[in-house]
């Protein structure tokens, strides 16, 4: 248990760079080594570990979630979708 208590200081930088995964179209098996290569480059994520399960999850379970609760509180209220047939080329 106490791996994953101490992990909260570097989950910032997983969460970032899980956003930048998924914006630059990155597969997550491409993050497979990635956190070593962190730990080597910036000996402050040395707890660093956003490979292709943890980025699969964080993004998933997490960012899925914020982003889906930022846009139900967007679309809160009454609201109705319209479809305009005459631009359906099959009923013209």
């Amino acid at each position: 248990m106490a791996n994953f208590v101490g992990k909260n200081d570097v989950l910032p930088a997983e969460i970032l760079w899980t956003l930048q995964t998924i914006s630059a179209h990155y597969s997550y098996k491409s993050n497979e080594k990635v956190g070593k290569i962190f730990q080597a480059m910036f000996v402050c994520l040395s707890k660093f570990a956003c490979g292709e399960k943890n980025t699969a999850y964080l993004c998933t379970f997490g960012l899925a979630k914020h982003f889906k609760e930022l846009l139900m509180d967007e679309v809160k209220g009454p609201f109705s979708i319209l479809f305009d047939k005459s631009l359906n080329n099959k009923s013209q």
